[in-house]
């Protein structure tokens, strides 16, 4: 079967690079055979993955808002670990792209696959992923470039504000409920008051009679 290399195009959202496109196209017939949002990879969540399922291989290119010095780069991977992967990056302007390659991977591999022996700088990446011909999966939860990437707790810290904010308005509606609890007894113990003083009133009068 003819190889097929599929391009698919996103950028990374971070305090450095912005995303303006997250999304998949077949190349290098340079006809769109499909297209999909492979938002899932930039999101920072670790409960997300993006995968397609296939038999050959595919390129990755992250393009992003604007260069940086290219330190490292982290896959995390998802339901499946390919067979091999190449990196290689486009610098100064140049049409060629130069980077290295990391061949067979196997069952052992880790989850993560950490890149760091680059120190380039550029502004688009592209990574190839061969899958494996057991699975014929290409599957990833998450693409981190210099160690930075969308904050992969929002949801918890999502969680948290609510939770605090419900803590809040518990704690606003116990003072409430306390403040009408000692408005109670204020004006039980005022009320008691006035009657001993009434008491005292007639104990007074029936003396002078």
């Amino acid at each position: 079967m003819k190889k097929m290399f599929c391009l698919i195009i996103f950028l990374l959202t971070s305090n450095i690079y912005s995303v303006e496109v997250a999304s998949a196209v077949a190349s290098p017939a340079k006809k769109k055979s499909w297209e999909e949002n492979i938002a899932p990879v930039i999101d920072g969540d670790l409960e997300t993955h993006w995968e397609k399922k296939c038999d050959y291989k595919i390129e990755l290119v992250l393009q992003l808002s604007n260069a940086v010095d290219l330190e490292s780069m982290t896959i995390i991977w998802g339901n499946a670990v390919p067979k091999d992967l190449e990196v290689k990056f486009k610098t100064n302007g140049r049409k060629k792209l130069s980077g290295p390659r990391y061949l067979e991977k196997n069952d052992s591999s880790p989850d993560n696959f950490d890149l760091t022996e680059f120190n380039v700088k550029t502004r688009r990446i592209h990574v190839f992923i061969s899958p494996r011909e057991d699975t014929q999966l290409v599957s990833i939860k998450e693409i981190i470039i210099n160690n930075v990437a969308v904050d992969s707790n929002i949801s918890d810290k999502k969680t948290s504000k609510k939770s605090s904010i419900k803590v809040a308005e518990s704690e606003v509606e116990i003072d409430s409920k306390n403040n009408e609890k000692n408005k109670d007894l204020d004006s039980k113990k005022t009320k008691e008051v006035e009657d001993d003083v009434k008491k005292i009133e007639k104990t007074d009068k029936k003396i002078l009679i």
